[in-house]
């Protein structure tokens, strides 16, 4: 596939993501369907069925991408090497801009979920449980070398703390990434002074 050719297939694909995510967020998917999407985005059913299987499989595609730029952040924090309670503190602020800069994929997956087909989002669940198991990864070894508070199951903590930062997508969306930031910050350093141990 020439370049010209290539861009020209990325643009198509994007477009029917767009459509997509635009009419479900108005009407809801369910009641969305691959006719209206292709409309909207003046494309074919052929060329829809050439990038995606089923409007479940353009909506699990999403989540996956949102999945992998989280993981890729993670790896990258953890990579780093800084002292754990900074690598929580970095992984949480970039977390709420990720959210942020993805909202229709969170509030998509979020809210839609229970309808998606499930042989569809298995296709996403290992790559929760890899996100999972990074994020908690940095609470178990801030216990386990007296950074973090004992008194916490880190598993507990971090599912609490996931939760609250995946819901950020409901209140922030309306604000400017300059308050986004200001606000991610905040949670970082809640979260981080509630596992802390102080001396």
């Amino acid at each position: 596939m020439n370049a010209v050719a290539k861009n020209a297939g990325q643009g198509m694909r994007e477009r029917l993501v767009e459509s997509a995510f635009d009419l479900f967020l108005r009407q809801g998917f369910n009641r969305t369907s691959v006719s209206e999407i292709v409309a909207a985005a003046n494309a074919t059913k052929g060329a829809f069925y050439h990038y995606f299987s089923s409007k479940d499989d353009l909506l699990i595609d999403a989540h996956v991408e949102y999945l992998g730029v989280q993981i890729a952040v993670l790896k990258q924090v953890r990579a780093g090497g800084a002292p754990l309670d900074e690598q929580l503190q970095e992984v949480i602020s970039r977390m709420v801009l990720g959210v942020y800069h993805y909202p229709a994929h969170v509030t998509l997956f979020v809210e839609e979920r229970r309808s998606i087909d499930p042989v569809s989002a298995k296709r996403a669940s290992g790559l929760r449980d890899e996100f999972q198991s990074l994020f908690t990864g940095i609470i178990v070894e801030g216990v386990e070398s007296g950074a973090f508070r004992s008194d916490f199951d880190p598993v507990t903590a971090s599912l609490g703390l996931l939760g609250m930062l995946t819901w950020t997508f409901t209140w922030t969306t309306r604000r400017s990434e300059k308050e986004v930031r200001v606000v991610a910050d905040q949670l970082a350093r809640m979260a981080v002074e509630g596992l802390r141990v102080h001396q």
